[in-house]
């Protein structure tokens, strides 16, 4: 099962807090759930969503907070602790809901909730349980903090409080997870989003991509195919072009795409390719999409330049990376200048003359690297966000688009 997870605002926090209610909390009459109560108190609420379907499926909910430290069970909690709470370190789980007893799903929501927890700076979760102790103390390394707290949830249930330190996760946690500490993921690696270039230019930019496709994108392409085999996802899928160019060792392609005219153009050239039902493509930001299964690759071909942050997407693609998988990039380096590209046009632009989208594909590959210029990495920049992210470099060139183009694998 594919998954999109997202932070819930004014737009979707009506689906989370029915998603909450049918999941969870009807099952416990005195516990009252408001899309009031929880913009009120600041609580950093998450919504899990099953996108392998249309209509998408809310399937789980979590919430983060220091907020509930001054309610009468959190003061009880407080009285416990030898160290305080520390608002700024320490954070309180709540709306932890999920629909299914499914054991991968589970995987994919606590995994989840570390990584958020990470990324906004807390070392102490705080749990308010009604069983499942042992589960935390096993692979949590939870602390129980009390055993029997004062809490009314409608039910006659013992609750128990438990901390569990966010980077001091058990070994046997942590292949739960799927997550590595090397690879934890720090405050700063919030995600920024940010659009340099508009959707507008994007699904602009996918027509004339659609129809054109030079030899320094083919020999990429027949570079990296053999390197493909098992589950793949392609991040940054654009059109599909590279679904095309796979052999039969791959048994499921997944693509990914924020841009919505992409993503349907990808996924009208997939139905085309034998066995389409191996091939997908969504409409998702990388860094919001999980899965149930690990991948054996995952591509990152001319999109690392459009994305905030690289350390995070290498961290995420780490998580979402089984043992032993291959992560593939190619990214412009800094020889793609705007007379590099000038001189790859005019070398190739002859086998494209009669083609209706060639104006528009000159335009915007020009407009591309004079906009994102500085996102054109150096080989020692990426591969140093590899090695953070737990990555090992196995192969390196930079011969592609003439020199212009860094071609990385790495294994996990």
């Amino acid at each position: 099962m594919s998954f999109k997870i997202e932070a819930c605002n004014f737009n979707n926090i009506d689906v989370a807090v029915k998603t909450l209610k049918e999941n969870y909390v009807e099952n416990f009459p005195a516990i009252r759930v408001t899309k009031d109560k929880i913009l009120g108190k600041g609580i950093s609420l998450y919504l899990l969503s099953d996108i392998s379907q249309v209509p998408h499926n809310p399937i789980a909910t979590f919430g983060l907070s220091s907020a509930y430290e001054d309610e009468d069970v959190w003061k009880e909690v407080r009285a416990s602790l030898s160290d305080g709470f520390d608002p700024k370190k320490d954070a309180v789980v709540g709306q932890l809901s999920i629909s299914s007893k499914d054991v991968a799903i589970t995987r994919v929501v606590y995994g989840l909730l570390s990584d958020k927890a990470q990324q906004m700076g807390f070392e102490r979760l705080f749990f308010i349980l009604r069983g499942n102790v042992d589960f935390y103390k096993k692979l949590f390394n939870a602390i129980l903090i009390k055993n029997d707290c004062n809490y009314d949830i409608g039910v006659d249930r013992k609750i128990s409080a438990l901390v569990v330190e966010t980077k001091e996760i058990k070994k046997r946690g942590l292949r739960f997870l799927n997550r590595n500490l090397s690879s934890c993921f720090n405050k700063s690696d919030c995600l920024i989003k940010r659009e340099i270039m508009n959707k507008s230019h994007w699904d602009e930019y996918s027509s004339a991509f659609d129809s054109i496709i030079t030899p320094p994108q083919v020999e990429l392409y027949n570079t990296i195919a053999p390197l493909l085999s098992g589950v793949v996802l392609d991040a940054g899928c654009g059109n599909g072009n590279l679904a095309a160019f796979v052999n039969g060792e791959v048994s499921t392609y997944h693509g990914v795409d924020t841009s919505l005219d992409m993503v349907q153009k990808a996924n009208a050239n997939l139905q085309r390719l034998k066995e389409p039902q191996r091939f997908q493509a969504f409409h998702v930001q990388l860094e919001e999409f999980v899965n149930t299964h690990q991948y054996d690759v995952i591509t990152l071909i001319n999109s690392v330049y459009a994305m905030d942050n690289p350390s995070l997407v290498f961290k995420h693609c780490y998580n979402l990376l089984a043992p032993g998988g291959l992560l593939i990039i190619a990214n412009p380096n800094e020889n793609m200048t705007k007379s590099h590209m000038e001189m790859m046009i005019e070398l190739y632009e002859a086998q494209f003359r009669d083609n209706p989208a060639v104006a528009d594909f000159k335009r915007l590959n020009l407009q591309f690297v004079t906009q994102y210029q500085h996102s054109f990495y150096t080989l020692d920049k990426v591969e140093g966000w590899l090695e953070q992210a737990g990555l090992s470099v196995t192969n390196r060139d930079c011969t592609h688009f003439h020199g212009a183009m860094n071609l990385i694998v790495a294994k996990k």
